[in-house]
C-alpha cells in the first residue's frame, strides 16, 4: 500500500506546461490556481476567496500528453500525490505545494473536449500495452483472454480507438501518419 497524501484539485492552468527531458525521462511542469468562491451573507453576493497555487509535475507519457494538451487558462483536474517543496530564494527559504500527477484532464464543466489516444510504436513503455476496449479485460485462460500476449499466437489486439504513429515531441507538431479517431 502506498502511503502518500493523494489529492484531486480542480482549477485553472496558470502557465503553459514546460516540456523538459532530463536523464532520458520526459518531464513537464505547470502551475494551477485554485480560487474558492464564497457567498457573503451580509452583502448577499458571491466573491473570490484567497487563491492557492500548486506546481504540477508529470513524468513519462503523461508529461508528453500534458505538454500537447494543456495551455495557460485551461480549466483542469489534477490527481496525484501532494508534496511540499522547499527552495532557497532571494527572500530566503520558500516552500510550496507540488502535486506529482497520476492523472491530468480538462474540467469539462467549462467546455467540451475531444479525446485522442496516441499509441507509441517506437519502443517499450513503462505501463501496460494498449488493450482492445471491447475485449472486456481478463478471461479464464489468462490475464489477456484465451491467449495472453506472452503466449504463442497471443498477440495483443489492435486498439481501435488509437491514433497510430509516433508521439510528437513538441506541442505544435503532428505526426504525418497519425489518424484522428473520435470516441463515440
Amino acid at each position: 500500500m502506498r502511503k502518500a497524501a493523494t489529492v484531486t484539485v480542480t482549477g485553472w492552468a496558470g502557465t503553459t506546461p514546460r516540456e523538459i527531458s532530463g536523464d532520458g525521462v520526459a518531464f513537464t511542469s505547470f502551475r494551477v490556481s485554485v480560487t474558492e468562491r464564497r457567498f457573503d451573507p451580509r452583502s448577499g453576493e458571491w466573491g473570490d476567496g484567497p487563491t492557492e497555487w500548486f506546481t504540477v509535475k508529470a513524468f513519462r507519457d503523461l508529461a508528453l500528453n500534458v505538454a500537447e494538451s494543456v495551455r495557460k487558462g485551461d480549466p483542469v483536474v489534477v490527481t496525484g500525490r501532494l508534496r511540499t517543496e522547499v527552495w532557497q530564494a532571494d527572500k530566503g527559504q520558500q516552500a510550496g505545494f507540488v502535486i506529482e500527477a497520476d492523472a491530468v484532464g480538462h474540467d469539462l464543466t467549462w467546455g467540451n473536449g475531444t479525446f485522442r489516444r496516441r499509441v507509441r510504436r517506437d519502443g517499450p513503455t513503462d505501463g501496460p500495452e494498449p488493450r482492445d476496449p471491447g475485449s472486456g479485460g481478463g478471461g479464464s485462460d489468462g490475464p489477456d483472454g484465451p491467449a495472453g500476449p506472452d503466449e504463442p499466437g497471443g498477440a495483443m489486439p489492435a486498439d481501435p480507438w488509437a491514433v497510430h504513429g509516433p508521439v510528437s515531441e513538441t506541442a505544435d507538431a503532428q505526426p504525418d501518419d497519425a489518424e484522428l479517431v473520435r470516441t463515440p
